[in-house]
């Protein structure tokens, strides 16, 4: 057994889990699926973040290490720009949906049995939910790819696979630390959904406050990342 491949996995992972909490991952995400209340849905989101995440710096790290190659600090300094004006958007866009949307209690009947949910006015159509448009679809894997190329990422994902002895063990570090964030993000996801649910259930203005501070702090944290 290779100690060196083992030790490289569990750095990995362990340290990946850890990365996926960082400050701006958990913003970006919390203002995404602030509209989204099931669980199964905002863990789905999380999950396409993950791969974004995942796949960019796995590409990257591949062309790097078989090139020979440094990633430019320009481009990282480029990327964490847009993280900044991504989490902005995200958040205004939240609190605007508070003055445009409301949340309404909808019940549904299959045969003898039924059940009801809670869905937002401008999800509604005569009887179920519309369908997400494409974009908003996709907005966690593009958010997830732009995570990868800013912030810490690069740090703790690239240099350390490419300090490695072999290109074998250093693509081994990239694809641990990347499920590792994918991972500790689906975690995050469930608990956040879960959280959502159970505070809509308990109070539907608290819901609104949480959701506005939300869409605020993200604002907030946009601004610092862009200044």
């Amino acid at each position: 057994m290779d100690l060196t491949l083992v030790g490289l996995l569990w750095l990995g992972l362990s340290i990946g889990a850890l990365h996926a909490l960082d400050a701006d991952h958990v913003m970006a995400m919390s203002t995404l699926v602030a509209d989204r209340l099931k669980i199964k849905k905002v863990v789905f989101y999380c999950l396409k973040w993950g791969v974004g995440h995942g796949g960019i710096l796995l590409i990257l790290g591949s062309l790097l290490m078989s090139f020979e190659l440094q990633l430019d600090e320009y481009w990282t300094g480029l990327a964490e720009q847009a993280v900044g004006i991504v989490l902005i958007i995200l958040g205004g866009a939240l609190i605007w949906k508070l003055k445009s949307e409301k949340i309404k209690l909808v019940f549904h009947k299959h045969g003898s049995k039924s059940h009801m949910h809670f869905v937002y006015r401008s999800e509604l159509t005569t009887e179920n939910e519309t369908t997400p448009s494409l974009v908003h679809e996709h907005k966690p894997l593009i958010i997830g790819l732009l995570h990868g190329l800013a912030g810490s990422a690069p740090v703790m994902a690239l240099l350390p696979a490419m300090m490695t002895q072999t290109s074998h063990h250093g693509l081994s570090y990239l694809i641990a630390f990347s499920l590792g964030c994918l991972f500790s993000m689906a975690v995050f996801g469930f608990v956040f959904g879960l959280f959502q649910q159970k505070l809509i259930k308990f109070n539907t203005k608290l819901f609104d406050l949480f959701r506005f501070i939300t869409g605020l702090t993200s604002i907030s944290l946009g601004v610092y990342w862009v200044a």
